[in-house]
């Protein structure tokens, strides 16, 4: 009987295709794994379980698409649109009347905002798009504020509504009182992302104040605070007409202006729209139809522009209904003027021959400087040996012939990924100055069963993993992680208890990309979620804080009847069933978390020794161990290692740590495969396998 020591340190590859499982010798195999279920490969070669998402409303509807709008570093709005409907998601966006506090988002830093500091060590700071409260820190007396006095322009007997937004999940004290930083009305304490909180003033006036204090926090960013003499929230955003119907939102494009407010959506049976976001005011204007000065008389009825985009001082728009193969351009800096004329800063448009449909245009990021446009039967580039594109001064080359489908590229770094006709498979694009061309790659080709249902939408998160978001027709998400230095791909694949996603969307709050998706559970109803800036292993997930400890979730309506994991304050509770939108857990708790369980799976490939072809052996795993990084145990195999030790008190959560685990195994078989899986709410950062296996010519 052998024995061989293995190891498997790097699962860059992912979750491989079978048709690799005989290139025993190759990277992909040496690299990938057999199954990759609800987790994310890491560039350095972990795999580590995916995080959960929260539920943040609903909305009518069987399909929608989702986008974000960047407003700032710690901001991003979501712009969702559904059948004859667009819903902005925004701070304060879905009140419905004015706001009555000034200066809400601190856009004019500490104007209007009174602070009070109870050490000279705390301190509020203001820099133009939010306000970070720094309490004195591990002192629970010391604290800093900020408050602000309104006066009620409705009845004084109404419900008002405060809200708070903030980059963190800090614990804050909202005060309503009748003088400057009182709670005699109302005291809210919650540390969520966004809370709000219902009071009757029963006053003329009264005074709003956000407290941080040093023992519960390391201090808040505070991104919005409003207060409302209407407490119907009417939803969950703003919502407007709009002229798409859920037929029609699949070949919806977005493109952004130059000046970064304005928005257009195009469509090739629908006239190009806009919406405006004024930063001034916070505030979005209706879907309007563009009013271009000298359109082409070919946009009219049902023909319009179908792809487009902005770059080179330009708005590009191409591939209407009855002209597949033209691209027009705006006159230079003026992206609603297309006024034709002889000059080089004029409108003008050109023809592609016998390349099909244009799909998309991209601005170009590296090589020869021009505009990318993406045809049903190639690739081209638009470009000038000047290097201003102009009617007296362009070329267009032909780079490749893979085709293209109707969804956007995503523009990775210097490179571009764009998505064949089939929706099957993922072509980087990058300029390759020795060639003097743009060639592509496909990312998909070792892991080409992935995409299996065909890639519906996509989304593009750049911080901090390089991660490409592709949701399929069959309603799960394949995640690509996308090494662009050293060219390596990694694909796992994400797994919605009882639910398909229908679209995903990336913004950045404090630098770090955030997924929104929007997801359906039951018939004529969308769920929003949102994923947490902290690690919660929970799908759908609804969260409570009581500064004094209860045991109650509520908010879990979305999840009626539907049986539950919970999490309180860090230690896992037996399942519950949610009833009348609610449950009641086991013990008190100040932080309890109630959302769908998230089963993550991953499963090595048979081993094959370098001393020898022993696929055809019988094997077993005498012993195997388990590399983990700040996770609890997981399940190797079947068996879960101890997950107690002697000096964790009773009452208080295993702490998470960095560790071997290691598990016995018996019995024997052909494969000699590791199922690494866990199915609580707790993290598993797989960092490496070893193990001493025994194999016999049996």
């Amino acid at each position: 009987m052998a024995k061989d020591y293995t190891r498997e340190s790097s699962f860059q590859a992912g979750e491989i295709s079978p048709l690799f499982y005989g290139q025993t010798e190759s990277e992909f195999y040496q690299k990938g794994l057999a199954i990759a279920e609800n987790v994310v490969v890491d560039k350095r070669g972990g795999a580590f379980r995916r995080g959960g998402n929260e539920n943040r409303g609903q909305i009518s509807g069987n399909d929608g698409r989702i986008f974000t709008k960047q407003i700032h570093n710690y901001r991003f709005d979501s712009i969702i649109l559904h059948n004859i409907e667009m819903v902005i998601v925004a701070p304060g966006i879905d009140f419905q009347s004015a706001n009555l506090l000034a200066n809400p988002l601190f856009y004019s830093s500490a104007t209007s905002w009174t602070v009070v500091a109870t050490s000279s060590s705390s301190r509020a700071i203001f820099d133009g798009t939010l306000c970070r409260l720094k309490p004195e820190q591990n002192n629970g007396t010391r604290t800093v504020e900020i408050r602000q006095q309104v006066t009620v322009t409705a009845a004084t007997t109404a419900n008002h509504m405060v809200r708070v937004q903030q980059a963190d999940n800090a614990i804050l004290t909202v005060k309503i009182g009748t003088t400057a930083g009182a709670n005699n009305i109302a005291e809210f304490v919650s540390n969520e992302e966004t809370f709000d909180g219902i009071f009757v003033p029963n006053n003329a006036t009264y005074w709003v104040t956000v407290q941080s204090d040093g023992n519960n926090s390391l201090g808040s960013r505070l991104i919005f605070v409003g207060t409302i003499a209407d407490a119907d929230k009417g939803g969950v955003g703003k919502t407007y007409v709009a002229p798409w119907t859920e037929d029609q939102l699949d070949r919806v494009q977005i493109v952004s202006a130059p000046d970064g407010e304005t928005l257009y959506f195009l469509h090739g049976n629908v006239s190009t729209r806009k919406i405006t976001y004024v930063f001034a005011t916070d505030a979005y204007t209706a879907v309007t139809t563009v009013s271009f000065t000298a359109p082409p008389a070919e946009w009219t009825g049902t023909n319009h522009p179908a792809a487009g985009t902005h770059t080179k001082g330009r708005l590009w728009l191409a591939g209407t209904p009855a002209e597949p193969q033209t691209v027009w351009g705006s006159k230079s800096a003026s992206p609603e003027d297309f006024t034709t004329g002889a000059g080089a800063a004029d409108s003008w448009n050109f023809t592609l021959e016998q390349q099909g449909r244009i799909k998309w245009l991209a601005g170009s990021k590296g090589g020869s400087k021009g505009v990318l446009i993406g045809a049903e039967n190639g690739e081209h580039t638009l470009t000038s040996e000047s290097g201003v594109v102009s009617q007296t001064d362009f070329d267009v080359d032909q780079q490749s012939a893979y085709g293209s489908n109707d969804m956007q590229p995503i523009q990775a770094g210097e490179k571009l990924l764009y998505f064949t006709p089939d929706g099957r498979k993922i072509q980087s694009m990058s300029y390759e100055w020795q060639q003097d061309n743009w060639l592509s790659q496909d990312l998909s080709f070792a892991s080409e069963h992935i995409t299996e249902g065909e890639i519906k939408r996509r989304a593009w998160a750049q911080h901090p993993g390089s991660v490409l978001v592709l949701v399929l027709g069959n309603g799960n998400i394949s995640i690509l992680t996308f090494d662009r230095t050293s060219q390596t791909v990694g694909w796992a694949r994400s797994l919605f208890a009882d639910m398909d996603i229908l679209d995903a969307a990336v913004g950045l709050i404090g630098g770090v990309s955030r997924l929104v998706t929007l997801g359906q559970r039951t018939v004529d109803e969308i769920e929003i979620e949102i994923e947490n800036s902290t690690e919660i292993y929970l799908d759908s997930y609804s969260h409570v804080y009581y500064a004094t400890p209860a045991n109650t979730v509520t908010g879990l309506d979305h999840l009626e009847g539907e049986v539950v994991q919970v999490l309180n304050d860090g230690a896992v509770e037996p399942a519950k069933t949610v009833s009348s939108g609610s449950i009641t857990t086991e013990r008190n708790g100040s932080n309890i978390y109630a959302g769908k369980q998230i089963l993550s799976k991953m499963v090595t490939l048979p081993p094959d020794v370098p001393q020898g072809q022993i696929r055809s052996w019988k094997k077993r795993w005498n012993k195997i161990w388990a590399l983990m990084h700040l996770s609890a145990p997981p399940i190797i195999n079947g068996t879960r290692p101890p997950d107690r030790t002697p000096s964790t008190l009773m009452d208080t959560p295993e702490p998470l740590v960095s560790k071997q685990y290691q598990v016995v195994n018996l019995g024997w078989d052909e494969q000699g495969q590791v199922t690494l899986e866990e199915n609580l709410p707790v993290a598993m950062k797989v960092l490496a396998i070893y193990g001493e296996l025994s194999r016999e010519s049996l």
